[in-house]
């Protein structure tokens, strides 16, 4: 029988991954990668890897304090 494909967070990323994990820590507020990495318990090679991923993307942008959502990525909150 065939599957249902799985969900993909707002940036294009599997749920459950190691990359929808990071993705969910994103916000429009400058995190550096060590910030990243303490939250999301993953390695700062694996945050820095993935950085470059969605700024390839223009999913996020890089500032003088760190990497933070565009604001077409960012979830809508009522």
């Amino acid at each position: 029988p065939k599957t249902a494909p799985k969900a993909k967070d707002r940036f294009g990323s599997r749920e459950g991954t190691e990359s929808a994990t990071i993705n969910a820590a994103m916000t429009t507020k400058p995190q550096t990668v060590a910030q990243i990495a303490e939250k999301t318990e993953l390695s700062t090679s694996r945050v820095r890897n993935h950085m470059k991923w969605l700024m390839d993307r223009e999913h996020i942008t890089k500032t003088d304090d760190g990497y933070k959502a565009t604001p077409k990525t960012t979830k809508k909150t009522k």
